[in-house]
């Protein structure tokens, strides 16, 4: 009574690599995009501004690089994420 799968059914119902999200791979690449982009952008910031109070160049360097990767893919991944996705998917969830 139970069909075995084949796996020639498999392979055609998902492909390797596809997330069924529509734009899937330019909403990732985006992704990728904003958080190099991000990193830049927060250490940037967080550099300057220790520099601008008072900081020595080593410390605002220390403190930009640092900020910059924590705070960086997070912050610019996410903004890649959602400006991709809202221009792939315009429908609401639910």
């Amino acid at each position: 009574m139970t069909e075995k799968l084949e796996r020639s059914d498999i392979s055609e119902q998902v492909a390797p690599g596809d997330s069924g999200l529509k734009g899937g791979d330019v909403i990732a690449r985006w992704a990728l995009v904003g958080s190099i982009l991000g990193f830049f952008l927060i250490g940037g910031m967080f550099g300057i501004a220790v520099y601008l109070f008072g900081g020595s160049a080593a410390g605002a360097v220390a403190v930009g690089v640092f900020t910059g990767l924590l705070g960086g893919p997070g912050f610019g991944g996410m903004m890649g994420f959602v400006v991709k996705f809202s221009q792939y998917n315009q429908e609401p969830f639910g």
